[in-house]
């Protein structure tokens, strides 16, 4: 939600996402380095295939999501 929430530019839902994740325990240093995510080792495989697909997904407009992602998404 967070990241979707970056790509889209809302404020108001970054503020209210990023506020329940920390509430739930994430943590704030993978917050933090969302946006490069793949640049990352805070991230686990499975966080990695969330993350591609959500960004495939919430970028449609800019293309269409590939069957690596949804792949990699249904292998996890």
């Amino acid at each position: 939600r967070i990241r979707t929430s970056q790509i889209n530019g809302c404020a108001f839902c970054l503020r209210m996402h990023t506020r329940d994740a920390l509430r739930k325990g994430e943590n704030p240093d993978r917050i933090a380095v969302l946006p490069a995510w793949a640049e990352t080792g805070y991230f686990s495989e499975t966080d990695r295939a969330a993350l591609r697909l959500t960004e495939a997904i919430t970028r449609v407009p800019d293309g269409h999501v590939s069957d690596e992602d949804y792949d990699a998404a249904a292998a996890v």
